[in-house]
């Protein structure tokens, strides 16, 4: 099975999912994968997957343009048996490849709808582009149920499956924490970029007001962007750490060894982040928000706060080591039993051999 990838924007997320189906569905398991994504964010895949890249500076017209070109000249020169177009902007390639007719069968996914990012009359606008384009692919792979709820009560699509997010586990782990540790200090760890859908904001804001009530939280972000480290010039100094973006091979220190995940977001799919910490048996705290609190087991793997600052101060307050120190174990059985390789593995290629 041939499978060419077709990505406007790979960082974050959708790399780490591209990461790992080339790595988890690969040879070996009979496919041989190809990727088309933007110059800039090539160094995002693993070295080791074929990699073709396109012209991006910014997001726009011609970015898709320069997208659709080189995908339709891969698609010439690959010939591969599915054609598999990842987040909104690759829509445009999509129907690009369908004007002109190029052979394959045609199969995306949202990574989180575009819809679910916007409110308003604009909501109604993106929602009524997402309709009318989710008629292009021939099957649909939502990486969480939710995903695929919010596409059916939409009307998108005709054919539909679920496939949740896994990665595969590491071999070895750090032994060396990368911040300070102790049974005083209780370290909560935020992974993501700055902007608004993770909902730093809210964290923040919830944190300033929960340090008078829990003086044992410490805060690490790790992320980019000017936006959280300017939110948090009122903080109190010592209690919150900005380590900027960590590399690949680093990051499993840092869920390792932190107590807890916090994840403030108004809107996801299925954050690899989670996976990423419930591999290293580290409970996760996360929003209300698009169905998130399914993908735990609230109370024994993890826990859920609500969307907003005083919810947040109020779950963040009454934290306490010992009772987070006893869900690492579920944590990691959850990752086990629902997020491995194996089952992604098993899931996927049933989806996709299906076509």
């Amino acid at each position: 099975m041939k499978i060419l990838h077709v990505a406007e924007v790979v960082k974050g997320g959708i790399a780490t999912f591209l990461n790992t189906f080339g790595t988890v569905c690969n040879q070996e398991a009979g496919v041989e994968n190809r990727f088309v994504v933007p110059d800039e964010q090539a160094d995002y895949l693993l070295p080791e997957l074929a990699t073709v890249t396109f012209a991006r500076e910014r997001r726009g017209l011609r970015a898709v343009s320069n997208l659709a070109r080189v995908a339709r000249s891969e698609a010439v020169t690959f010939r591969p048996d599915i054609i598999w177009f990842h987040s909104t902007f690759s829509f445009g390639a999509m129907a690009w490849l369908r004007v002109r007719r190029v052979p394959g069968h045609y199969v995306y996914t949202a990574h989180c709808w575009g819809q679910l990012r916007e409110t308003g009359a604009r909501r109604v606008l993106v929602t009524a582009a997402e309709r009318q384009l989710s008629r292009l692919p021939d099957l649909i792979v939502n990486i969480a149920e939710n995903d695929r709820a919010v596409a059916l009560s939409s009307g998108y699509g005709r054919r539909h499956v679920v496939v949740e997010n896994a990665l595969p586990d590491l071999t070895t782990w750090p032994d060396a924490a990368p911040f300070e540790t102790g049974a005083d200090r209780l370290n909560l760890l935020f992974v993501g970029r700055f902007e608004r859908q993770k909902g730093l904001d809210l964290l923040l804001a919830a944190f300033a007001g929960a340090l008078g009530r829990n003086p044992r939280l410490h805060l690490h972000v790790v992320g980019s962007g000017s936006e959280g480290e300017d939110a948090a010039a009122g903080l109190p100094p010592g209690r919150i750490t900005f380590h900027s973006w960590v590399p690949a091979d680093q990051i499993a220190a840092y869920y390792r060894f932190a107590d807890l995940v916090v994840m403030p977001s108004r809107w996801e799919g299925l954050p690899m982040v989670l996976i990423e910490a419930l591999r290293a048996g580290t409970p996760v705290m996360l929003s209300e928000a698009s169905g998130l609190p399914k993908l735990i087991e609230p109370g024994d793997s993890g826990l859920v706060m609500p969307l907003d600052p005083v919810g947040m101060e109020d779950a963040l307050a009454a934290l306490e080591k010992p009772s987070l120190a006893a869900m690492r174990g579920p944590a990691r059985a959850l990752y086990e039993r629902r997020y491995s390789e194996s089952r992604f593995r098993t899931e996927m290629l049933a989806a996709l051999k299906a076509l």
